[in-house]
């Protein structure tokens, strides 16, 4: 209660525009921040004003939309202005970036900055969004009266600090009993912890007033927050449909599987129809089910399970790079001796290039084994989704440094201190051929194989093609 009083009173005495300036304690930035809080109020939205007061230790929170391809180029521009500062002035603290799919990218980036240049600071990071065609949608500066607190400590560790001296001098005299002796013992070390935890707390108090936290969040988009909204709830809406749905065929499935039993019994057990001879006298399948070839169609033998056939249309390519490009992480396996590794890595695929590019390191095992055996398999999967391809090819590890920076993100300073660490290698693969799977989705395939139960048929549920890239 008596923190939140205190915090009151600065806050009022700050917000008097009249007020002489007596220094501010490590929220603000002293007599810069009034002479820019003009500029940052214009810059910031409408409602929300920067506020600076002695003894208050702020801490700022930005949230930033762009187009997904230009998040990773600012992120990496305000990480450089932060490491232009010195460490003495700007640390970084955290850094996230994420990319689900081909857009929705979200990426973070934490600091900690010297009080007197967070104001500033903050607004050279919403300009430098703005450059890059973003806008602010988030501004969050919230105070903590860390002064008041300090204060606090300091007469609380001086009231106990009066208290363990009287009773260290009680226990100098003579003759105390031993009950009150182990009393007065336990009194004082209750008053040393005391102490301990408040000289403690100021630290860290002191601390948050030293060093001032700010955070800029990233998200991709740009359309407007209501249509955004409302294609969200489209979205929603449909995926509740769609569980409504599933709910149904679950609900119908066991029945389904029965009729599938009884009617499979029947064909099997029951009396059989002479099936229709060619004139040639060889049997024929009339297959209903979607195949290769057209329903109703003559064929020898059995049909196929799945559309398409061993060698895939001119698209066949083209499918297996958009498939790749969409997913963007595989298994790379590769030989090791007698044996097979596999290890998961991000691709950097290049259609017009015909390459497969990764970043590895060179103290890596794969250096060697590619160098004795470079044919590896490349193994991307989208479960969700239900497409898997599997491309094989040749591999080669090089120091093309313009391709490295070429290729460089944010994400990869968890491995290495930026594209040009000499521990980074390129590993390239030129794909030779390629296989894919495309099946229509998981209820879609449920479903058609309990249409095959009823039928007697084999299922088409999917397609698989082999290409030549």
């Amino acid at each position: 209660m008596r923190k939140a009083f205190g915090l009151a009173l600065v806050l009022a005495a700050a917000a008097c525009s009249g007020a002489p300036d007596r220094g501010r304690g490590g929220g603000g930035s002293g007599g810069e921040a009034d002479r820019s809080s003009g500029d940052e109020r214009a810059a910031a939205p409408a409602g929300i004003t920067p506020t600076a007061a002695p003894g208050v230790a702020f801490n700022y929170k930005y949230a930033f939309r762009l187009p997904a391809e230009r998040i990773s180029a600012v992120q990496e521009q305000h990480a450089q202005a932060c490491e232009k500062l010195g460490l003495a002035r700007c640390r970084i603290t955290g850094m996230y970036y994420h990319l689900t799919g081909d857009r929705n990218v979200e990426a973070r980036l934490d600091f900690k900055l010297d009080p007197t240049i967070a104001r500033a600071f903050g607004k050279e990071g919403i300009a430098a969004v703005a450059h890059a065609d973003g806008l602010l949608v988030t501004s969050e500066i919230t105070g903590t009266d860390a002064g008041s607190a300090i204060d606090a400590v300091n007469r609380d560790q001086a009231q106990q600090a009066e208290a363990l001296k009287k009773i260290e001098a009680q226990l100098a005299q003579a003759g105390l009993k031993a009950p009150e002796r182990v009393d007065l013992q336990r009194q004082a070390q209750q008053l040393r912890e005391a102490m301990a935890a408040g000289k403690a707390e100021k630290a860290d108090k002191q601390e948050s007033l030293a060093k001032t936290p700010m955070s800029f969040a990233y998200e991709a988009g740009d359309m407007a927050p209501g249509v955004r909204r409302s294609l969200s709830d489209g979205v929603g809406n449909v995926v509740a449909a769609l569980e409504w749905m599933l709910l149904a065929l679950l609900t119908m499935l066991p029945w389904l599987v029965i009729a599938g039993l009884v009617w499979w019994g029947w064909r099997r057990f029951g009396p059989r129809p002479r099936r229709p001879r060619r004139p040639d006298g060889r049997r024929y399948l009339l297959w209903s089910m979607a195949g290769t070839r057209a329903p109703g169609a003559w064929l020898k033998g059995r049909a196929p399970t799945a559309r398409g056939s061993d060698m895939a249309d001119e698209a066949g390519p083209e499918k297996v790079w958009a498939v790749m490009n969409k997913i963007g992480f595989c298994m790379l396996a590769s030989r090791d001796g007698d044996d097979i590794r596999s290890r998961p890595m991000a691709a950097y695929v290049e259609e017009e290039d015909g390459k497969v590019y990764f970043l590895t390191d060179k103290e890596s095992a794969k250096e060697e084994e590619i160098a004795a055996r470079p044919q590896v398999c490349l193994a991307f999967a989208d479960a969700s989704a239900q497409k898997y391809v599997s491309v094989s090819g040749d591999a080669s590890l090089s120091n093309d440094r313009e391709r490295i920076r070429k290729i460089w993100s944010p994400a990869a300073k968890a491995w290495w201190d930026g594209p040009d660490d000499p521990a980074i290698r390129l590993l390239t693969v030129t794909p030779r051929d390629a296989q894919y799977w495309d099946s229509p989705g998981t209820v879609l395939s449920y479903v058609k194989m309990a249409v095959a139960i009823v039928t007697d048929s084999r299922p088409a549920v999917g397609e698989h093609a082999k290409v030549e890239m």
